[in-house]
């Protein structure tokens, strides 16, 4: 009997819950506005470590606005999914900021994945763009053919080593800082 009690009182938890009412969202909540106060309040200071690179306060919060200026010309709005495909790096960050200060919604792509299973994954988030890291593009670049039903013209970055954000053309890329 007091495992049924138990039971019932956890469902009337997550009804109290459910009826509670949505807070709207505020950008000055985001984790975009954060990242950006940050940066006005230390941006000096070292924000990132990564592999011997470092990022500060104001360096990442460049970075991200940088990204998100790259997504946003390409017609990236607020509820719109992005795909990140790249390994551990500050560009990585930078690049999951950037998603997120334009309101975007970040799908992570694991790295690991190759073929029918990453093509797959892909379909499945309806994504409106793809940045994907210099050790991932040739995987990517693979399934490209598969995803007939994503739109990516224009909307598919490469990151380079140098945390640089490319746009991928045919026939090469349009480095962009």
């Amino acid at each position: 009997m007091a495992g049924v009690r138990q039971r019932w009182g956890m469902m009337g938890a997550l009804f109290r819950a459910l009826r509670r009412p949505k807070l709207p969202l505020d950008t000055r909540d985001s984790i975009g506005a954060a990242l950006a106060r940050n940066a006005a309040a230390h941006g000096g200071r070292p924000a990132l470590l990564c592999e011997g690179e470092m990022l500060t306060w104001a360096e990442f919060n460049a970075q991200a606005n940088r990204a998100a200026a790259r997504l946003d010309a390409a017609g990236i709005r607020r509820g719109d999914c992005v795909a990140l495909m790249m390994e551990n790096r500050t560009a990585f960050l930078s690049c999951l900021l950037g998603i997120a200060k334009l309101g975007a919604v970040a799908a992570l792509i694991n790295t690991q994945q190759r073929g029918r299973v990453l093509a797959h994954s892909l379909s499945i988030v309806d994504t409106r763009a793809l940045i994907v890291g210099a050790e991932c593009a040739a995987a990517i670049e693979e399934v490209l053919p598969e995803l007939g039903t994503l739109d990516l013209q224009g909307r598919l970055f490469h990151v380079d080593d140098t945390s640089r954000v490319r746009e991928a053309r045919e026939g090469g890329s349009a480095g962009v800082a």
